[in-house]
């Protein structure tokens, strides 16, 4: 059976201003030619697809993307990085390539702020409505834990995960859940590592901080697993409900390392769920109006979040 491709050779051409007409004489072919390729009735040959994505200033593998039966699409998880500047952007991008293939690299632009913060495909660098952006679709979970180490280093001081709503070149970065996101990318190792074992940030915490962190994974755990009951047996939401409960147990073997002396890495998804532990305990002793407590969560989870800045 041949392989069939989905094209998104009209969105990349609508959006760079150029006609259907405009690209056929480009490309010395006719009208009809290009609206069958676009329409996935005519399938170029290579040199054609290598002229349509010198013109479009994309690699081949953007336009046209094999689409195999029965195979589910792969979500794209990325790392954002916030630039300065242009400039500090493309900076960046150069750099990066050392490192991961240029195909995984994206420009971006905040196209959104808040509490859900949205990243927008940003091709040409051009766009004016967001601040710059680049974006890491990742290759695995190694990745997601070293890459922020080389970000800090190039001078982002704003490193964000996203999730994609549909694969590129239309791709949209929503804020994601770290841990969620991190789950879903494979436990692969790549060749060497991104960043030497020395560069790679821990979290240092004194006694003090580190008896307190103990105590609030204890409470992070109940609490999240009576969240998760309440939404089995209350609410019917068994997806939510196994969810929460793989979270409590995760929060519980991170309580267990950490007993053991174990240190949590800047950016990694056992930092995110460290921090999102602090917060479920912190709220846990808001509910059970022990406000000292609660204080005290807080002085410690603003200590730990402080060393990741």
């Amino acid at each position: 059976m041949a392989l069939k491709f989905k094209n998104y050779l009209k969105t990349l051409r609508t959006r760079r201003g150029i006609s259907q007409s405009d690209l056929a004489q480009r490309l010395e072919m006719s009208r009809q030619a290009v609206h069958g390729i676009e329409a996935g009735s005519y399938m170029p040959s290579m040199d054609v697809a290598t002229r349509i994505a010198q013109i479009l200033n994309v690699p081949i593998s953007i336009l046209f993307t094999p689409e195999e039966a029965n195979t589910p699409m792969q979500i794209p998880i990325a790392l954002i990085a916030d630039c300065n500047s242009n400039a500090h952007r493309d900076e960046l991008g150069e750099q990066l390539q050392n490192i991961c293939p240029s195909d995984t690299l994206q420009t971006v632009v905040r196209a959104r702020e808040g509490a859900c913060p949205r990243w927008d495909w940003d091709p040409q660098g051009e766009r004016t409505d967001g601040k710059p952006g680049i974006a890491i679709m990742l290759q695995s979970q190694q990745q997601f834990d070293e890459l922020p180490v080389r970000l800090r280093d190039h001078g982002c001081t704003s490193i964000d995960c996203g999730i994609g709503m549909d694969r590129f070149p239309t791709i949209a970065y929503f804020a994601a859940d770290p841990k969620y996101a991190r789950d879903r990318l494979p436990d692969s190792k790549i060749s060497g590592t991104l960043v030497p074992p020395s560069a790679i940030d821990e979290i240092i915490m004194d006694q003090a901080t580190a008896d307190l962190v103990q105590r609030a994974m204890f409470d992070a755990h109940a609490e999240a697993l009576a969240f998760s009951t309440k939404c089995y047996r209350i609410l019917g939401q068994k997806e939510y409900g196994a969810h929460y409960a793989k979270m409590a147990d995760d929060i519980l073997k991170l309580r267990e390392r950490l007993h053991d002396g174990y240190r949590v890495i800047r950016w990694s998804s056992d930092y995110a769920l460290l921090s999102e532990g602090m917060l479920a305990a912190e709220a846990r002793a808001r509910n059970n109006q022990d406000m000292e407590l609660a204080k005290q969560y807080f002085h410690a989870r603003k200590s730990v979040e402080n060393q990741a800045k």
